[in-house]
């Protein structure tokens, strides 16, 4: 199956973040699904989209964003089909799970996975997408139902004795009185002999499904999936909803439904376009138990998985900042010792030691007017003022050392020069000390819209903006950098943009750096340039400002999928490592205080309390 490579990266759906591990997940297991169907057209079995893949396909056009799983359905007789030729039709390597294998799953359907084990093999994970872990469909059968409901009453409660016997008698108990009650009425009901030499839970699971399977289509007006019929009263289906079937987008492919799936539907869910998250009947996601499974067998760090270390919460010593502010700060003071000497020693005759300073003073300010125009270009008033300086230091040096100086020519001099320091300290404070560069670093053309309003801001403030688009890598299953990719031929027209190559981050040591990629190596289908990685783009600003690129659905007190996702964007080195974070409310801040506490300590609270702000203060 063919995936643009920007489906795998991370995105908010629906207002739900999806990682870029669950996009391969998803990916994975429409290629386990290809797989299944290629099997069923080359037999002619019929399929149908189940449960959330179906209602993904009509709600979402693909997976229900909270959702990571694959479901379908079969009618008894295709999925019987199915069963007896999946061994030798699908791909070596695939492992068939249900109660009629040898290492039985108790379980009234079938699963269909793509491996047994992890796997990093460079096969493999091209085959599926850079996902290595093991990606299955769930394959659920449709039973007719008695022609009627007093027949269906004795049915269900047969089905459910059944099902409650190979749920609850164990090899542990099957010899207490109780167990061998019910087994012997299983028996007589059954008319069976259970065997003991086989497993007594799968003979039961067997028998439990023959009586599910005990009506024809012939018989009956309705079906169900006769488990949860039985168990919960639940996904029964009249026969007509079925009698067509029509093509539904899912993601990049085409997926059957029943003709009438919007009644199927609201069977199951009433109104099921209201957006209702959570209902997944297993952990989200389901991949951190084989993420654990992975760092138990090889020891090693999860390549993904961002360790706090308290190292990142300090930048330690920062390079020194801009060489033309830090000059005009050395030589103002420098200026101001030296006019002070100046006005001592001249009404003195000392002429010498003053043509040195003076001399030092017109050398210095030179070098200062040549920085200051390398790094705020031509035009500048402060480089206009150190040149009327630097003449008016020739003309003072010219004069002492021809004549000898009066007092009162003295006094003027003296007067002349402190007035070009007044001048000229308020010119450097305007241009220079008080002026602030800021530069943002955007990685995708498309998420510039949340970068762009505090462009503006820096733009009103008079600050001296620089727009430096980084590229980002594709990455593979074990975290190398693959493909590159570079969108600033793509801002809009307005925003002036700069080479991220030719930008001096050293030299120009900016006072503020946006940045909108917070992982780092910490994500498992992206990456910006190491260059670019937090950790060290902090050492070249005074200030380093994350702000996420994506605006999401509120995370409530109860919505417990929604905090496992926080370990994708939250618990990243890119938030660890900013001096300010700007989150889009209140509400995703106490969230952000909470997860990054709980993930690095309780001493560490007062630091998130003190980085972590909602937006709609300024930002620069």
């Amino acid at each position: 199956m063919k995936f643009d490579c920007t489906f795998f990266e991370d995105e908010v759906r629906e207002g739900f973040y999806v990682s870029g591990i669950m996009k391969r997940v998803w990916a994975a297991q429409l290629e386990v699904l290809e797989e299944i169907d290629k099997v069923c057209r080359k037999h002619d079995i019929t399929w149908y989209a189940y449960a959330g893949t179906l209602l993904g396909a009509v709600r979402h056009g693909g997976y229900i964003p909270w959702d990571d799983d694959l479901d379908i359905m079969m009618f008894r007789k295709d999925y019987d089909r199915f069963r007896e030729l999946a061994g030798d039709e699908l791909p070596q390597g695939y492992v068939i799970m249900s109660m009629h294998e040898e290492e039985a799953a108790y379980e009234f359907h079938t699963r269909i996975t793509n491996s047994h084990e992890i796997n990093f093999s460079k096969d493999f994970t091209e085959k599926y997408h850079q996902c290595p872990f093991i990606m299955g469909v769930d394959i659920f059968p449709i039973d007719n139902l008695p022609p009627s409901g007093e027949e269906e009453e004795k049915w269900k409660e047969l089905a459910w004795l059944c099902m409650h016997a190979a749920e609850t008698i164990t090899s542990e108990n099957k010899d207490t009185e109780e167990a061998k009650g019910i087994l012997s009425q299983l028996e007589d009901l059954c008319d069976v002999r259970f065997d003991d030499e086989k497993p007594l839970k799968q003979q039961l699971y067997e028998m439990t499904e023959k009586i599910f399977c005990l009506y024809n289509e012939f018989e009956s007006e309705d079906a169900a999936i006769a488990c949860y019929w039985v168990e919960y009263h639940k996904d029964k289906y009249s026969l007509s909803w079925f009698k067509e079937k029509t093509m539904l987008p899912f993601e990049t492919t085409m997926l059957p439904a029943p003709i009438l799936y919007d009644e199927a539907l609201r069977s199951k869910y009433g109104d099921y376009m209201k957006i209702v998250k959570g209902g997944s009947d297993h952990d989200y996601p389901f991949i951190v138990k084989q993420e654990a499974v992975w760092k138990e067998k090889t020891g090693l760090e999860y390549p993904f998985e961002y360790q706090f270390s308290k190292d990142d919460l300090y930048c330690g010593e920062r390079l020194p900042a801009r060489r033309s502010k830090t000059e005009a700060e050395q030589f103002m003071a420098l200026m101001e010792r030296a006019h002070g000497m100046i006005a001592t020693m001249l009404p003195g005759g000392n002429v010498g030691d003053c043509l040195k300073l003076l001399e030092a003073c017109q050398s210095r300010a030179i070098y200062t007017g040549t920085l200051i125009e390398e790094d705020y270009g031509e035009g500048s008033v402060t480089v206009g003022i150190l040149e009327e300086y630097c003449e008016l230091l020739y003309e003072i040096h010219e004069l002492i050392s021809e004549e000898s100086i009066t007092e009162n020519a003295a006094y003027v001099i003296v007067e002349n020069m402190e007035e070009i320091f007044k001048k000229l300290a308020e010119s450097m404070k305007q241009e220079v000390f008080n002026r602030r560069e800021v530069v943002f670093m955007p990685f995708r053309a498309c998420y510039w819209e949340t970068m762009e309003p505090v462009w503006k801001e820096a733009l009103e403030q008079g600050c001296d903006v620089s727009v430096v688009p980084i590229p980002y890598y594709e990455k593979d299953a074990i975290g190398k950098m693959t493909d590159i990719h570079y969108e600033g031929d793509r801002l809009p027209e307005y925003v002036p943009v700069t080479d991220y190559e030719t930008y001096d981050f050293e030299g120009r040591h900016p006072d503020v750096i946006v940045i909108q990629n917070p992982y780092d190596e910490c994500n498992y289908t992206i990456s910006v340039p190491p260059a670019f990685y937090s950790r060290n783009l902090r050492l070249y600003t005074e200030q380093l400002v994350y702000i996420p690129y994506f605006v999401m659905d509120e995370i409530e007190d109860d919505d417990e999928i929604g905090r496992s996702t926080m370990r994708y964007f939250c618990t990243v080195p890119g938030v660890v490592c900013a001096d300010k974070v700007v989150v889009q409310s209140e509400q995703m801040r106490k969230r952000y205080i909470e997860c990054l506490t709980a993930f690095a300590g309780e001493d560490t609270k007062q630091i998130w309390e003190n980085k972590i702000f909602a937006k709609g203060g300024k930002v620069i």
